[in-house]
């Protein structure tokens, strides 16, 4: 009797795999027709999805167009043609390889508001890393209008969207360029300083130029308004030794080191001039180097 049951429990245990097999084999055309029709909902809802994505993406692209259009032109920025060619470079590339000039027009987004930041003192000595805390910061500091801040936050969202994780077609990626561009312009639309070395300077304790202040020297700085074109010379105290005559640089101090009234030999008429009564050191990183 025992080996009987052990007989019986050893077929039961070939009987369901081969059972199983049966099922299968009779069902797989049903199984397959599952499977198909699961994996197509899932790729038409993310293809729906994506299309409001870029939908929403181009009407909040053109509202921020409109909003920057009612900025006063940027006068003062000299280099025109430069961002001419930058939107070029882009299309160019995006002629060969859309998703790599997505990624392209991405870092220039990024880098616009580094710019923006910087020039009104925000990077906080730190690397800004990563494009949205960029987009909250310049919103909370009233800089961002909430048009061009929804529209570079969206735009962020859509190019994960595209570069990560989705299978997206070219067609898909060209959108987003398209409004991409049109963010970046009314990026470059807001009105900033832009603050570019002009020259380095000895400093002096006293108004005849005779005694110089140790280990510290004057940044002049030329700072010119993109809304007006107006540009002011100034000069500021500094220790640091990084500063490289004809570069821009961000609006950056070290409110914990001031200095006293000291005077500046004038490179222009050689007279000895007030150089500050009183001022913090100035630290601007070069936008490069940042």
């Amino acid at each position: 009797m025992k080996d009987l049951a052990t007989l019986i429990t050893a077929f039961a245990g070939l009987l369901w795999p081969i059972l199983a097999i049966v099922a299968f084999w009779s069902l797989r055309g049903e199984i397959r027709g599952l499977v198909a029709r699961l994996q197509t909902a899932k790729v038409l809802g993310q293809e729906i999805t994506l299309r409001e994505d870029l939908d929403q993406l181009e009407a909040s692209a053109s509202a921020a167009v409109s909003v920057a259009s009612a900025l006063p032109p940027p006068e003062s920025e000299p280099a025109s043609a430069g961002e001419s060619d930058q939107v070029r470079r882009i299309l160019d590339e995006a002629a060969r390889s859309p998703k790599a000039a997505l990624l392209i027009l991405s870092a220039e987004i990024e880098r616009e508001l580094r710019i923006l930041m910087g020039s009104m003192g925000m990077l906080k000595r730190r690397f800004l890393s990563s494009m949205d805390l960029a987009i909250t910061g310049l919103r909370e500091h009233g800089s961002l209008s909430s048009h061009i801040s929804a529209s570079a936050a969206l735009f962020l969202a859509v190019r994960n969207r595209l570069v990560h994780g989705y299978d997206a077609s070219d067609d898909d990626i060209l959108r987003a360029i398209d409004s991409g561009i049109k963010i970046l312009e009314a990026l470059k639309s807001i009105p900033h300083e832009a603050h570019v070395v002009r020259g380095i300077t000895d400093i002096y304790l006293d108004a005849m130029g005779e005694h110089l202040l140790p280990e510290v020297k004057g940044v002049l700085l030329e700072s010119t308004h993109s809304g007006d074109g107006s540009s002011t010379l100034r000069i500021f105290p500094t220790t640091k030794q990084h500063f490289r005559i004809g570069e821009r640089v961000a609006w950056e101090w070290d409110a914990t080191r001031t200095f006293n009234r000291a005077w500046y030999r004038d490179p222009e008429t050689g007279m000895i001039r007030e150089a500050w009564h009183e001022a913090a050191e100035f630290t601007g990183r070069h936008f490069e180097d940042i």
